[in-house]
Order: C-alpha cells, then sequence, then structure tokens
C-alpha cells in the first residue's frame, strides 16, 4: 500500500501528525525525529504533515540504498539533485538562488550538481542558497535516515548542525524504522558528535492504537 498524503485517509495517527506540525511549524525546531517500525505509517504521517505546514519540501527517500553495501557522495547528491529539481519546477527563482554556487551547473530549467571531488558542490552552500530563498520556510525529508549510517566518502552530521545552527528557514524531518541505526548514525550520546546537545522533537509511532509521542528533548 502506497503511503497516504491526506489527512482523511491517516488513522488513527491524530496525536503524532499534531505533534510534527508543532514541532515543525509552531516551534520551528530544526530537527524532528519520526521512530517507528516498519509499515506503521511514518512516510504517510509525514506526507500529510507536510501538507497541514503548506511548506516547500524536499524529500529523500533513502530506502532506494538499503540493498547497497554502501553509499557513495554521488548516490546522496544525484538523489538531491533529483528532488531540488522537482522543485525547481515549481519554483523557477529558485535555480537564481543556486547557480552562483561552485559546483552546480543551470541547464535551462534544471540545475546540475557535481559530485567529482575536483569539483564536488558544498553541501553547505546549498542549504545557504535554499535558506535564503525559502523565507516562509522549508522543510527537508531524509526518510529511513539510518541508511546514511553507510555513507563513504562524506558526513552530513556537520551540514545537519551547520543548518540547525545558522538557518532559520531550514527544518528537519528525519525518520527511521532501526531506531538503534538510526541513532548510531546520529551520535546523540557521543561528545563528539555534532550533533550533541542538540534538543530535537521526537515522535514515536507504536504499531497499535496505544501510541506514545516522547516530549521535546534531547535524543537519549
Amino acid at each position: 500500500m502506497r503511503p497516504k498524503d491526506s489527512r482523511s485517509n491517516l488513522f488513527d495517527r491524530e496525536v503524532e501528525l499534531g505533534k510534527v506540525v508543532e514541532y515543525v511549524g509552531r516551534l520551528g525546531l530544526p530537527i524532528t525525529l519520526v521512530l517507528g517500525f516498519r509499515r506503521v505509517g511514518k512516510s504517510s504521517l509525514i506526507l500529510v504533515a507536510l501538507r497541514e505546514l503548506g511548506l516547500s519540501s524536499i524529500y529523500i527517500d533513502l530506502r532506494k540504498f538499503e540493498e547497497r553495501q554502501y553509499l557513495s557522495y554521488r548516490d546522496f547528491v544525484l538523489e538531491l539533485q533529483r528532488e531540488v529539481n522537482n522543485l525547481t519546477r515549481r519554483f523557477p527563482r529558485l535555480l537564481d538562488f543556486l547557480r552562483n554556487i561552485d559546483g552546480v551547473s543551470i541547464m535551462g530549467n534544471q540545475a546540475l550538481f557535481s559530485w567529482k571531488s575536483s569539483s564536488r558542490v558544498s553541501l553547505a552552500s546549498l542549504l545557504d542558497a535554499v535558506n535564503e530563498w525559502a523565507g516562509n520556510g522549508i522543510v527537508i525529508v531524509l526518510d529511513e535516515a539510518q541508511e546514511l549510517v553507510k555513507a563513504r566518502g562524506f558526513n552530513v552530521l556537520p551540514i545537519l548542525a551547520y543548518a540547525y545552527d545558522n538557518l532559520r528557514n531550514v527544518r528537519f524531518i528525519i525518520s527511521g524504522s532501526k531506531m538503534g541505526l538510526l541513532y548510531r548514525f546520529l551520535r546523540v550520546k557521543d561528545l563528539e558528535s555534532p550533533l550533541f546537545g542538540r534538543a530535537m522533537g521526537v515522535v514515536e509511532l507504536a504499531p497499535s492504537k496505544i501510541v506514545r509521542a516522547l516530549p521535546i528533548g534531547v535524543c537519549w
């Protein structure tokens, strides 16, 4: 069954939906985690929340890399490029904010991101541009983000920390079904982690009607 994107098709998740909308929207938390086992409706919850929030979004579904032994910078950047271009088709003015970034080429109505070591695009520069463009806010979704533990040759944690501290218009929703692996990726208990000590909204989806929304707090 495909994920739902309408509130009318989302059942028994009003509490969790309200929490996601509150954390991302009213409170404007830089990072919100959506946790739960497979097939409990995390993706549907996120899609409905995005519709309720009415904000622009970039949705990166990392499930496509589950069968890979590792995740390269090229893999991630090309997926990001595809999703950013989905956004530029709706909002062509975003291209004006991207065109002066090193490692970005504008071809017609598309942005091309370089992944080669000699000219690779900076993720921080991309987020700077997106933040400047998105005056009303933008949500970047990393669905099944535990797959990023397999990243080789790049690390998104410093970028997440940079966005957390500096980019007021950028908010992340990070989902995971393998919660232990997701926390291993985020390293929130590690004093050396870029995300150590950062408060995050946490919403956990139980597989039954008994649901639990965890309070805002540092995730440990």
